[in-house]
């Protein structure tokens, strides 16, 4: 609710009067009865030390009114004022004859203009025309006191007749804005935000000083801006921050000498509070608006979280996201309406990027446009725009060039990316620099700045912010090389073994062999990849392809390794297993997120048994045992279909024979039977489930011994 005045004409000819349901019925033949009311939420405002009427911004000591009738605004029909001390109501009485209150209506409604509080030493003539009246200019000396007990205000209404009288509520609003401000000085900061060695320094915001320069002293009584001179006014007292500043509306040009400016002079000790060593830090605030409004409330937020400049003439500038600002209409029980208007406090020069993390990293999900906004003091332009995507068929960390096909421009105050993804993995291959048509299979990195491009600061990077953003598609790949092979130092025995186990031992195992990643199968792919799906073609499911039951997979008790839970627990053997589900309703489901055992894991034929056991206590680079399963025949078909794609090298060898939940699989080819056969096993991991923070790896220092990680599922 906006904060107004309420005053109620009510021109009477012979008839009661009913003054909003508050007033008794009067029988005031040839009156005119005037009810002013404050239309506060509620006389509680009181209660509320910065509310208007606590500091007196509602108080009413004076009421010009003039009613222009009969399309005649050149002089008034009627001219008067009345005194008062009222708050929030009273109703003051004025004789009026029938004659005079029917010359008001003789050719449409009159419109009454009223003035509250206009100064004793302003003096308007009863014969001022509308025009005139509203540019009659008001001044004041806010600076004298904090507390303003006569705002000047106004309003105009048009006053409709019913026949026998007329009544009209009229709003009128303060001419005045004002302006308060929150400044928080964070305890201490450094001399050089950006070098942690440097000098610290304490604040005293107690004895901070705050000085508020060019302002207007002068305004038109109908609140509209102009030019106004001699109206600039500063408070430069040396006081500390006032809890309300005034101002009558002014508008000015952004960067030019005569806008308005906050000055902070903040004393710091170097060293301790209680530091002897003490010098005066400056800021100085510049605001992005343009101008002060009448009735409106500028409430700013200031965070100062770097000292000061030790030189007056060249104060600091807060950065864009230490300062913000609201505006709202002064009004409503706590003296603003709730309706804000959201602004920004700057330099002279600013760049802000909306920012969703402290590394300005923005991800797309399967999305083909992403817009981030952004506010600047000046245009800007892109540059420096890289886009790649990693070639895991490829040498080392090699990667694809996709900054031709990831469209970067500048759309008003949005960046606006675009890319559209191709996630149709039915036919065809993956992306590669000969088949840019194939596929996505891998998240794309684009990298770019934006930056100010006016001639007169090309070159200057304070205004630059980088951007990273990541695109995943439908069906993404990560690859990670083994920490544990690949750490400084390695031993050879980490080297050889990477971090895996098989029930708590390499070498001769239990179930098939551990040899190392050069041994076993006829591959050697020592990096273990990671598939993403959310889309998938043909007949294969996206889903939990596990049982919904725990079982040993005929592991005895004496069989299992005793040693250390993840949890802490010692001479732990394994309690809890959920293998996959080995009836044909698993057969089509693939794991949202899985992660394939590297070549540190190969092995020996064995039975399908034996190869449920082997996974069961397998482990490798720190994902422990009791984790890990069989892959089911469409996770083995689809690995199989990104490696023919030429997503990744083949993980599994071309013609051999290996177990899937479901029985053998060849070449993706799977024979139902699970016994009387031997054949190689791989294991996956559910990274979708156990990369929970609740299912922790194993620690980076421990991750070459081995650990048990089973853990209840509740389904």
């Amino acid at each position: 609710m906006r904060k107004i005045v309420n005053i109620i004409f009510a021109c009477i000819c012979s008839a009661a009067l009913f003054s909003c349901g508050k007033e008794p019925v009067m029988n005031m033949d040839g009156k005119l009865v005037l009810t002013i009311n404050t239309l506060d939420e509620s006389v509680d405002t009181k209660a509320f030390p910065d509310s208007e009427d606590a500091i007196f911004e509602n108080q009413i000591d004076r009421i010009d009114y003039f009613i222009y009738a009969n399309g005649n605004e050149a002089t008034p029909a009627l001219a008067g004022h009345l005194d008062t001390d009222a708050w929030h109501e009273k109703t003051f009485i004025v004789d009026l004859a029938g004659t005079e209150f029917d010359a008001l209506f003789v050719t449409g409604n009159p419109i009454i203009y009223a003035v509250v509080n206009l100064p004793t030493t302003v003096s308007i003539p009863s014969t001022v025309s509308l025009d005139a009246l509203k540019n009659t200019v008001v001044s004041a000396d806010f600076k004298s006191t904090a507390s303003q007990k006569t705002l000047v205000m106004s309003g105009e209404q048009e006053i409709i007749s019913s026949g026998t009288g007329a009544t009209c509520n009229i709003e009128v609003a303060r001419v005045a804005a004002k302006v308060t401000f929150d400044i928080v000085a964070d305890e201490w900061c450094y001399e050089d935000s950006e070098d942690v060695t440097s000098d610290k320094w304490y604040s005293h915001p107690e004895a901070m000083i705050v000085n508020f320069h060019n302002l207007s002293s002068k305004a038109y009584v109908d609140g509209e801006i102009g030019s106004i001179p001699s109206s600039s006014f500063s408070y430069d007292e040396n006081h500390p921050n006032r809890p309300f500043y005034y101002t009558y509306p002014l508008e000015w040009e952004y960067g030019s000498t005569d806008e308005p400016y906050l000055f902070i002079t903040m004393p710091v000790t170097r060293g301790s509070f209680d530091s002897s060593e003490r010098r005066e830090a400056y800021y100085k605030i510049i605001f992005a608006n343009t101008s002060f409004e009448s009735n409106c409330w500028y409430k700013y937020g200031i965070r100062l979280k770097m000292v000061g400049s030790f030189e007056r003439e060249i104060p600091v500038v807060p950065t864009p996201e230490d300062a913000v600002f609201f505006v709202y209409k002064w009004g409503g029980v706590h003296g603003y309406n709730g309706s804000a208007t959201e602004g920004q406090i700057t330099g002279f020069r600013y760049l802000e990027v909306e920012d969703n993390s402290p590394t300005k990293v923005y991800y797309m999900y399967n999305q083909n446009v992403l817009d981030i906004p952004f506010k600047s003091s000046d245009n800007c332009v892109i540059i420096n725009k890289t886009a790649t995507s990693p070639n895991f068929n490829g040498t080392g960390e090699s990667t694809y060039n996709r900054a031709g096909q990831m469209n970067v421009t500048i759309t008003g105050t949005e960046i606006h990316i675009s890319h559209t993804l191709n996630n149709d993995t039915s036919s065809g291959k993956g992306y590669s620099s000969t088949n840019t048509s194939g596929y996505d299979y891998a998240p794309i990195t684009l990298s770019f700045d934006i930056q100010h491009y006016t001639d007169d600061h090309a070159t200057d990077l304070k205004y630059t912010e980088h951007i990273n953003v990541v695109q995943y598609p439908a069906l993404y790949i990560e690859r990670f090389e083994n920490s544990v092979a690949a750490k400084s130092g390695a031993t050879s025995n980490e080297k050889k073994y990477g971090g895996a186990y098989v029930n708590g031992k390499q070498g001769s195992v239990d179930w098939g062999s551990l040899n190392g990643a050069a041994a076993g199968e006829g591959n050697n792919t020592t990096k273990m990849y990671v598939v993403h799906s959310s889309v998938l073609s043909g007949d294969r499911v996206i889903g939990d392809p596990r049982s919904r039951t725990s079982s040993l997979v005929g592991i005895t008790n004496t069989t299992l390794y005793s040693g250390r839970h993840i949890s802490g627990s010692e001479n732990y053997k394994l309690q809890t297993y959920y293998p996959t589900n080995s009836t044909s309703a698993a057969r089509d489901i693939v794991a949202p997120v899985f992660r394939i055992a590297s070549s540190f894991g190969v092995t020996e034929k064995m039975n399908w048994a034996n190869a449920q056991k082997r996974c069961a206590t397998y482990q490798e680079d720190g994902y422990p045992m009791g984790r890990w399963r069989l892959p089911t025949k469409a996770e083995i078909e689809y690995i199989n279909k990104l490696s023919a794609d030429g997503v990744f090298p083949a993980l599994f060898t071309t013609g051999s024979r290996y177990w899937c939940a479901n029985g053998v699989c060849v070449s993706g080819n799977v024979t139902e039977s699970t016994s009387g056969d031997t054949s190689y096993a791989r294991c996956v991991y559910d990274e979708w489930y156990w990369s929970n923070t609740e299912f922790p790896r194993i620690p980076v220092a421990q991750r070459n011994t081995a650990m048990w990680g089973d853990a209840v599922i509740n389904y």
